[in-house]
């Protein structure tokens, strides 16, 4: 779990997440797309950590500024967008 409220820098590789601070002065505007496999195929248990990924990433990030956008696309068989950058501009 995220509990520091500062600028951070959050990476998910090989299974493991990382997270630490951006030093002061690099803050700045981002647009973040989500990009979330639906398919049956990934399993429950995989699934609720993509969601609590995206949950705990969003949760830091500074979007009712308006210096942060986001996004999710899903995919299947099928890419879906099912939000754009634009639609949300709080939590």
């Amino acid at each position: 779990m995220i509990t520091d409220r500062t600028v951070l820098r959050y990476a998910h590789t090989n299974g493991q997440s990382y997270c630490y601070n951006i030093p002061a002065g690099c803050e700045g505007q981002a647009d973040v797309v989500f990009v979330m496999d639906v398919s049956g195929s990934i399993g429950d248990g995989n699934f609720e950590t993509m969601r609590a990924f995206m949950v705990e990433l969003v949760d830091v990030l500074d979007v009712t500024s308006g210096n942060i956008n986001v996004a999710l696309i899903t995919f299947s068989d099928d890419a879906r967008l099912e939000f754009n950058l634009d639609r949300f501009n709080r939590k």
